[in-house]
């Protein structure tokens, strides 16, 4: 694997059912780099991308900012995360980077695309 693409897998037993959740990200037409970051919960059955916009450092900044912050608003919130949940989650995180903005964390051009949807 290289610095354009990523996976991440985990498995989890529940009784007698075993769930694999896994996610992968590579780097699209436009850039050179990928700018996504990844994370598979090593305790929790769900994943988060971030998904980096922009051709810079900052768009890699802005999503090791925001996945932490969702993952841990998720475990949380566990078991208790719907729809409802999800959207005050993406929410919070959206807050952090706008703060993260304001105080120059995070350089201006930089974005991402923050989405979250329950299983189905």
């Amino acid at each position: 694997m290289n610095r354009n693409e990523s996976h991440e897998s985990r498995r989890f037993t529940l009784t007698d059912l075993t769930l694999e959740v896994a996610g992968g990200s590579v780097v699209g037409n436009r850039y050179r780099d990928n700018y996504d970051v990844l994370h598979v919960d090593a305790t929790l059955p769900f994943a988060v991308v971030a998904d980096g916009m922009g051709d810079g450092e900052g768009s890699r900044r802005a999503g090791a900012a925001a996945v932490p912050t969702f993952a841990a608003l998720v475990r949380e919130a566990w078991p208790e995360i719907g729809a409802d949940r999800l959207r005050t989650v993406v929410d919070a995180v959206r807050t952090l980077l706008r703060a993260s903005l304001d105080a120059g964390g995070i350089d201006n051009a930089s974005a991402i695309v923050l989405r979250a949807s329950p299983a189905r």
